[in-house]
């Protein structure tokens, strides 16, 4: 009886293993489903890709520095430049702007009156920085709730993070045919004994009207503004002058650093005919403006 049962279980196991050939033989003859794979060209990770936060630094940040804020980042993906001339021009990120978009300088406010008015220019000056960090989406919720459409982290350097070893510098000089535009930059910074650093820099800019083919004004814009003001090859009052200076010092051990530094800006700019915008507000329907 005993052998019986072994030789049923024997045979029992050799009919297992030798069917389960028969079932991979069985789907190695079917078609595989056709999967399409698409390599980025731009050869980054599929998190660096859709990172909402762009970064102007080193030759790149150089290269496109301009006069005005939105000039320099109207470039990056999902900005464009409010421009009131060549004296004024804000960041619009993803068609947000004024106080929706908060400007910070070494993250810090600016504390100007370009978030309140569009005619308003920044109080920093672009030429200077060393970084500019351009944050969109979830990521501004950190710097407070109002700045829904992003957030312009300006890095300048003024305050010292870390211990120059030698004296470091730079010079930079600009011009524009466009404007006739000429801009002269420095900075300079070194460190005093083994924990104390300091730095220095300054930038003039001055341009005339901008110039253009042609009459500044035709058509409607023509009929709701003063003929005098029709200038011909060029547009009336886009001249602008600036001069900043600032300095800073910091006290650096290897926990931290404690630093401070103190800025001047001038700036004298123009805002071209047609472009003034009254600060009224409009009645809702069906019931009178506020007071």
């Amino acid at each position: 009886m005993n052998n019986t049962r072994k030789l049923a279980l024997a045979i029992a196991s050799a009919v297992s293993v030798s069917a389960v050939p028969a079932v991979y033989a069985a789907t190695a003859g079917d078609q595989l489903e056709e999967v399409n794979v698409t390599v980025s060209p731009l050869d980054k990770p599929a998190d660096a890709v859709g990172a909402p936060v762009s970064v102007l630094a080193g030759d790149k940040l150089r290269n496109a520095a301009s006069s005005t804020l939105g000039q320099t980042l109207k470039s990056q993906l999902g900005v464009a430049n409010a421009s009131f001339g060549g004296g004024v021009g804000l960041p619009v990120i993803r068609g947000q702007s004024a106080n929706r978009v908060k400007v910070l300088n070494d993250n810090l406010d600016s504390a100007d009156a370009s978030n309140t008015s569009s005619d308003h220019a920044a109080s920093i000056e672009p030429l200077l920085a060393k970084r500019i960090d351009i944050l969109r989406g979830p990521a501004t919720l950190r710097y407070g709730s109002g700045a829904i459409g992003g957030v312009v982290n300006v890095t300048d350097g003024r305050i010292p993070s870390e211990q120059p070893e030698q004296l470091e510098g730079a010079v930079e000089l600009r011009h524009d045919t466009g404007n006739n535009q000429s801009a002269e930059v420095f900075r300079l910074s070194n460190g005093l004994g083994d924990h104390l650093a300091w730095y220095v820099d300054g930038v003039y800019r001055e341009n005339d009207d901008t110039k253009i083919p042609g009459k500044a004004l035709d058509g409607e814009a023509l009929k709701e503004s003063d003929s005098d003001f029709n200038t011909d090859g060029y547009i009336a009052n886009t001249n602008s002058r600036a001069r900043s200076g600032s300095g800073g010092v910091s006290w650096i051990t290897d926990s931290g650093y404690l630093g401070l530094s103190v800025n001047r800006l001038e700036n004298n700019y123009g805002i071209p005919p047609g472009a003034e915008h009254g600060h009224e507000e409009e009645a809702p329907a069906g019931g009178a403006a506020p007071g």
